[in-house]
């Protein structure tokens, strides 16, 4: 685990006051290099250390920096 979001809605009936999230495609393919579960909890689809793809080289040649941009959706109506 990397990272952990942490996402309320301040609804008080379930489920609205439940949400999803979910991480959005970016420039660096993070959504291709990381998941986020339901506990929001950021986690690398593999090794980064070892990762020689061209999205992992570049992130290394600028210092190992990644942008995440997380979604997160509420499931209550009107949404």
């Amino acid at each position: 685990m990397i990272y952990t979001v942490q996402a309320t809605d301040d609804d008080i009936i379930t489920p609205f006051n439940e949400v999803t999230l979910s991480i959005e495609q970016g420039f660096d393919n993070a959504d291709q290099m990381f998941t986020i579960n339901s506990r929001g909890q950021v986690i690398a689809r593999r090794d980064l250390s070892t990762d020689n793809s061209e999205v992992s080289m570049r992130a290394w040649l600028h210092g190992l920096v990644y942008d995440l941009v997380i979604l997160m959706t509420e499931c209550g109506n009107p949404k």
